[in-house]
């Protein structure tokens, strides 16, 4: 009885989500870095000069605390003459098993691009320039144009790796017990 009135205290409504959207001006030469605690994403490139960031924040449990976690979460870009760094602030990490982040993140065809999450289901499409992925536990998917392959160093520590180019598949480097390297 005592556990049943606890949890309905901690109860609230249904639908608990939050919309965050971004468009931002990128620079030439600007090499574009996503950072991200944790979140199920798709990073695509597209005929686009600017970037178009669109996620869906949603509380996997209904408790008191993730009205607050939503209300805290913000995009936030910083910018220097050679990167460009978009960040998902005021998550904390007791919170990561709170919230729920999944979204889409459109870029230039021509940009280089950096990732770096923590927990992360990662698909990337079309990217044509160097492109350099840090994940610490998850899954990348990661497909693009053969005859437009420049550079990719992915680093995955608990995951897979699965690389696709033009009819190409290469298959992740074990390092260690669980390190994945490409």
């Amino acid at each position: 009885l005592v556990l049943a009135v606890f949890l309905c205290a901690c109860v609230v409504e249904a639908g608990d989500t939050r919309d965050l959207e971004k468009i931002i001006e990128l620079e030439t030469g600007q090499i574009i870095r996503i950072d991200m605690p944790v979140a199920e994403l798709r990073v695509e490139a597209t005929e686009r000069s600017d970037i178009g960031i669109e996620l869906t924040v949603r509380c996997r449990w209904h408790l008191n605390d993730c009205d607050d976690a939503l209300d805290d979460l913000e995009i936030l870009s910083r910018s220097s003459s050679r990167r460009l760094t978009l960040e998902l602030t005021g998550f904390r990490r007791w919170q990561s098993s709170l919230v729920a982040v999944e979204g889409t993140v459109e870029i230039p065809r021509s940009s280089a691009l950096e990732i770096k999450m923590g927990v992360a289901d990662l698909e990337i499409r079309g990217v044509e320039r160097d492109l350099r992925v840090d994940i610490g536990v998850g899954e990348l998917d990661l497909r693009r144009p053969e005859a437009k392959l420049g550079e990719a160093f992915i680093d995955v520590g608990i995951g897979k790796v699965q690389f696709f180019g033009g009819d190409k598949r290469q298959d992740d480097r074990r390092s260690f017990l669980v390190g994945n390297e490409l």
